[in-house]
């Protein structure tokens, strides 16, 4: 094994064993020492809500391996497109084609955002303007309320933290640098003009649809709740990252890495509702409208992914230093944290 891979999965998997080997046990530990009252229905909440996520996650990367350039999908597509001189056109024009492998048209993404975008636009309807999901959102803010404990607080607010804007922008910024500094100036552009998208649809839509937020904690944030910015934000880092690492591996071993990109998404979504800052409709919406920009970046890069991207030592420091900067900015962001997110 090359040196360079060997520290790079050493160095990251020595950050991740101690608390993903410890945090649990220590979870469960204070949970039973506890006098924590679980609240009614909580267990066939909890199984329902696995099974869902289970049931997406299978559809999810079913799809994504259907829609590959060995599916019959794209095959017939492919030669549906062959057909036509503007849909030949616009068919080539997207296709990445590498010297060492076969040409790939990104037909993934543009489902994902096709698909993402439909479902963004038809819940925001539902979710801003009718009282379907009202039910929905109080009996999930009560469920999470009742779990609220000082075992598991510290916890979740450290999780939310990932998700603030300048954790986010120090993300994108270190990611766009790495890329400069390393020639990929496509993919630089395309990194921060999905920082920027991002944004500017989540201020825009905000401040459009004025939904208020959930009165359960002292300092909840001034702006409006609909869509959360921390989904949409953590949804759009992670899913490019996790999109331009996986165009490197064969597509059968591509659905781990979304995997393993997608935990930290779920667990920053559930941090905004058990700290009681946003309603179960607006995580939704702004996961769905993460994976909306996802789709459109990740395509219109598509244009210019003619050379691999490869790990080397300068991205093991940028991921080391934004690493470093979160947990100066958790450091820094406890206290507030502490008094804002405290329940009322």
């Amino acid at each position: 094994m090359p040196w360079k891979k060997f520290l790079s999965y050493n160095v990251v998997s020595a950050i991740a064993w101690a608390p993903l080997y410890i945090i649990p046990g220590f979870l469960v530990g204070s949970a039973l020492g506890s006098d924590v009252t679980l609240p009614a229905h909580f267990y066939p909440a909890l199984a329902i809500s696995l099974a869902v996520l289970a049931l997406l996650y299978l559809v999810a990367f079913r799809l994504q391996l259907g829609l590959g350039n060995d599916s019959r999908l794209y095959t017939r597509l492919s030669r549906w497109a062959d057909r036509h001189p503007r849909s030949r056109h616009f068919w080539h024009s997207f296709t990445s084609a590498r010297p060492a492998g076969p040409a790939e048209f990104p037909l993934p993404s543009f489902a994902l955002a096709l698909v993402c975008g439909t479902l963004f636009l038809g819940w925001s309807l539902i979710a801003t303007s009718t009282g379907w999901l009202t039910t929905l959102n109080e009996h999930s803010l009560a469920l999470f309320s009742g779990l609220r404990s000082a075992a598991t607080d510290p916890a979740m607010r450290t999780i939310t933290l990932l998700g603030d804007p300048p954790v986010l922008i120090g993300g994108a910024l270190m990611a766009t640098l790495v890329l400069l500094f390393r020639g990929y100036y496509a993919a630089a552009i395309h990194a921060l003009a999905a920082a920027f998208a991002t944004a500017a649809l989540v201020w825009l839509l905000k401040a459009g649809f004025a939904i208020p937020r959930p009165e359960t904690v002292f300092g909840p944030p001034d702006s409006g709740a609909y869509p959360s910015g921390h989904a949409a934000g953590i949804t759009v880092l992670l899913s490019l990252a996790a999109s331009f690492w996986a165009r490197e591996k064969c597509r059968r071993q591509r659905w781990r890495i979304y995997l393993v990109f997608t935990l930290p998404m779920v667990l920053v979504c559930l941090s905004r509702v058990y700290l009681g800052v946003h309603w179960f409709t607006d995580v939704v919406g702004g996961v769905l409208l993460g994976l909306c920009i996802c789709g459109v970046v990740r395509a219109s890069y598509s244009r210019y992914d003619q050379i691999p991207l490869r790990a080397e030592v300068f991205t093991l420091v940028g991921l080391v230093s934004w690493v470093l900067f979160t947990a100066g900015y958790i450091y820094w962001s406890w206290t507030s944290a502490l008094t804002a997110y405290s329940p009322l």
